[in-house]
């Protein structure tokens, strides 16, 4: 658990990692599908392995070329499609990383 959080919500965050199974394996049976996606890869708690209820998804792409520009002005509405998001990171090129699984396709 986040060190010095205590929730006040403690029946509805035991459904959280569930709720987020189900976003991570929407997400990746999506992206498996998209021809222009090359590579997926979880990065963050979850790759590492010492995620915990709050842990979000670090889940990153690597696209075509030809169509990063299409792909990255959808991708909003792409990642609502695969359950409820609760939030959204902006697109940044700059790849910071200390654990990466690359799942190829």
């Amino acid at each position: 658990m986040c060190a010095g959080f205590v929730s006040n919500h403690i029946e509805r965050d035991a459904y959280l990692p569930k709720q987020r199974d189900i976003l991570l394996e929407n997400a990746l049976k999506d992206l498996s599908a998209d021809p222009d996606v090359l590579a997926i890869y979880i990065a963050g708690s979850l790759a590492k392995g010492n995620d915990d209820q709050y842990s979000d998804i670090d889940l990153h792409t690597i696209v075509n070329p030809k169509s990063k520009a299409e792909f990255l002005k959808g991708k909003r509405d792409r990642a609502n499609n695969w359950g409820d998001v609760s939030f959204h990171e902006d697109c940044n090129p700059i790849l910071r990383m200390s654990s990466l699984i690359i799942i190829p396709l």
